[in-house]
């Protein structure tokens, strides 16, 4: 039986080696790709303010502006670029160093660099707190997964989430100002580039309010919207939400995104319907996890860990928009609750196939040949939601009355 586990074990990972060479080799000719693609917009914005000063970005989410800095850019089909840029001007000024290369020599180094990143993001965060073995395929996976194609495909910024997890994670395991406060710094500069996708963070912000390293996580957002909303000025907010409901509403609607509204726009069509039901369902999503919180909140670090994974599937359903890449948030996720898996000593079998079920569902999401009604994906999310919440009595002593579980049991789904 132990030969046939590290038989299985090693070809899993020659495959999933083999999966991520495929993707490298597919982003890095262009076989397949779209080009120009997302990063180009973020390439044009960057290098704008290089050639014409940073003071441009009162005028960084004019439409027509916006279009005049990506006119040099010609698609294969010589098209000029029409991507709107909707991030926070942070997004814009972390390119800049790259924009003084040609934009698909700066792509390419851009996605080794974020390529890079998520590798160490995911591999430091196997080693902050607990110890645990196995963690290697969980990497592997997460790395060689679709989400990860498709971001590396876009030059998106999602590839920066295991390091600003593991930066935060590293910043709790401190107690001295000098070694958690740069950490939970940068963390939060880098969740500043979509805050977006962390509305549902806020619940485990608020229950963990008395620890100095949150505290310096907030301090340091709150100090970056600040600093935007004084740099854009009345006239540059007010451009920046237009661009933002043109972008959602005419030039890319939800009709592939992973969420409660892009389900919503899957089952009631296109109009204002969707949008409601997308904008409702972050108060109540807020207040039921609230309340399961309330109820019954984490005691150990362990146990934080499910939860943390459990608001990280929340908060990507409830996100206001977020394409297949935004998926890599549960990169983080999938480690710590490979890690409290272990440590319980249960099997990590029924995580790899969840992991599976969500290459598989945003697959078939995304394909253009099959039609479904209704999306997949944001139902998986919602179910691992669920089992990752209820998971804690199993595995976590004491939680919900649960009692320390056998090293022979194995994590149940039901």
């Amino acid at each position: 039986m132990r030969i046939w586990s590290k038989f299985t074990t090693r070809h899993l990972a020659v495959a999933m080696l083999a999966l991520l060479a495929c993707w490298l080799i597919l982003v890095g000719t262009g076989a397949g790709q779209e080009f120009p693609n997302d990063y180009a917009a973020f390439y044009s914005m960057a290098r704008g303010m290089r050639l014409y000063g940073l003071g441009i970005n009162s005028e960084l989410y004019s439409v027509h502006f916006q279009y005049l800095l990506e006119s040099f850019i010609r698609s294969r089909a010589g098209v000029p670029l029409a991507i709107p840029f909707v991030n926070p001007p942070l997004a814009a000024w972390l390119v800049i160093p790259f924009s003084w290369l040609p934009l698909r020599a700066s792509f390419l180094v851009w996605d080794t660099v974020l390529l890079v990143s998520a590798v160490l993001g995911l591999l430091w965060l196997v080693e902050v707190g607990p110890r645990a073995r196995g963690l290697g395929l969980v990497t592997l996976a997460v790395i060689s997964s679709y989400p990860a194609y498709l971001a590396l495909g876009m030059g998106q910024y999602d590839l920066l989430w295991p390091l600003a997890a593991a930066l935060l994670a590293s910043a709790m395991a401190y107690r001295r100002p000098v070694q958690y406060l740069p950490r939970a710094a940068v963390s939060a500069l880098l969740l500043a580039i979509k805050p977006d996708l962390f509305v549902a963070f806020l619940i485990p912000v608020i229950a963990g309010r008395r620890q100095p390293q949150v505290r310096v996580l907030v301090a340091t957002l709150l100090l970056i919207g600040i600093a935007t909303a004084l740099i854009l000025g009345p006239t540059g907010l007010a451009q920046a939400a237009h661009i933002e409901f043109y972008t959602i509403g005419q030039r890319f609607p939800p009709t592939l995104d992973m969420t409660v509204t892009g389900l919503a726009y899957r089952v009631l069509g296109a109009g204002p319907a969707s949008g409601v039901v997308g904008l409702v369902a972050i108060p109540i999503a807020l207040l039921c996890s609230g309340f399961a919180w309330w109820r019954n909140p984490p005691r150990t670090e362990t146990d934080w860990y499910l939860c943390l994974a459990s608001i990280s599937c929340l908060s990507l359903l409830i996100a206001p928009h977020d394409l297949v890449q935004g998926l890599l948030l549960l990169g983080p996720a999938a480690i710590l609750a490979a890690k409290t898996l272990r440590i319980a000593g249960r099997s990590l079998v029924p995580l790899g196939w969840w992991i599976v079920g969500f290459d598989l569902a945003t697959l078939v999401d995304m394909t253009p040949h099959l039609y479904l009604p209704i999306r997949i994906t944001p139902l998986l999310l919602l179910a691992a939601v669920v089992v990752l919440w209820r998971a804690r009595r199993g595995v976590i002593p004491g939680a919900q009355g649960g009692s320390t579980p056998s090293s022979s049991e194995d994590l149940s789904i039901s």
